[in-house]
């Protein structure tokens, strides 16, 4: 009976349509798949906002390639084994690709999502986010139509799906400075020790290090250091128990760690007296 409805003849013709179908859908994403990370080394140059523009819009053209591909590939298939270009088989097709759409509401709110962050331009690879409500922070990695990948501090490559972004928080070029402010009688050991805590703190950067003779052999540190805007607060929170740690015995009250804009710091690392 299914087979008059659509027209089905013979089924070993059909399936290895569907072969032929798979096949050259499977080789296209390994072409793709080949070309893309080749095309991203080309694009990816110094690292400025053209560079980063470029890069984000290959991810985002493979990323839809991938599922026109996908697609192409199920609705030929479905055609295929609906018995070829009859009336019948293209309506059993649609109908089929009607209820895996319904299906997959969740993936398509995710692809909108990205649609509408490329087309307004919320943020591009390389940038430095945090998004909410999951609040992941870190580098952008790739931006495609379904999920962005993220990576955080540690290293960890989160992919967040854009459906589930309500909000993006992108920090400005140049990142953070916090400024670190120390109490000692002993500069020098404290220096050394404020610099191993900084090195030992991922995503800081010591710039440089004043000292302020307050009298009464009381010495008062002040370190800049920078960091990425979306780390800030992970690295101020390592940062002041790195001191603490390796500061002990050295400081004469708690260390006091302040935000400051991109140019509150030296660009050039150093100590000063």
């Amino acid at each position: 009976m299914t087979a008059r409805l659509f027209g089905l003849g013979d089924w070993p013709s059909r399936l290895t349509m569907v072969g032929l179908v798979v096949g050259a859908a499977i080789l296209a994403l390994w072409i793709l798949n080949a070309v893309v990370p080749r095309l991203l080394t080309r694009v990816r140059g110094s690292g400025s906002a053209t560079s980063r523009q470029r890069q984000t819009a290959a991810g985002l053209l493979a990323s839809a390639l991938r599922y026109v591909i996908v697609v192409a590939a199920l609705a030929a298939s479905f055609v295929a084994l609906a018995g070829g270009g009859t009336l019948g088989a293209v309506s059993g097709a649609a109908i089929v690709l009607v209820v895996v759409s319904f299906a997959s509401q969740r993936l398509l709110g995710d692809v909108i999502a990205g649609f509408f962050v490329l087309l307004e331009g919320q943020y591009a690879v390389g940038d430095v986010v945090r998004v909410e409500p999951s609040g992941i922070a870190g580098v952008v990695e790739e931006l495609g139509l379904r999920a962005t990948v993220i990576r955080d501090p540690n290293g960890d490559l989160c992919h967040v799906p854009n459906g589930q972004i309500t909000a993006v928080r992108r920090a400005p070029t140049g990142g953070r400075v916090l400024r670190v402010t120390l109490v000692t009688r002993d500069p020098n050991d404290l220096t050394a020790a404020v610099e191993h805590a900084v090195a030992a703190v991922a995503h800081a950067r010591l710039s440089s290090i004043q000292r302020r003779d307050a009298g009464a052999g009381v010495w008062v540190l002040t370190a800049a250091v920078t960091t990425p805007s979306a780390f800030d607060r992970a690295v101020e929170h390592e940062l002041l128990a790195a001191i603490t740690a390796r500061g002990d015995g050295l400081l004469l009250g708690a260390p006091t760690i302040i935000g400051l804009p991109p140019s509150g710091a030296s660009a050039t690392g150093g100590v000063e007296s």
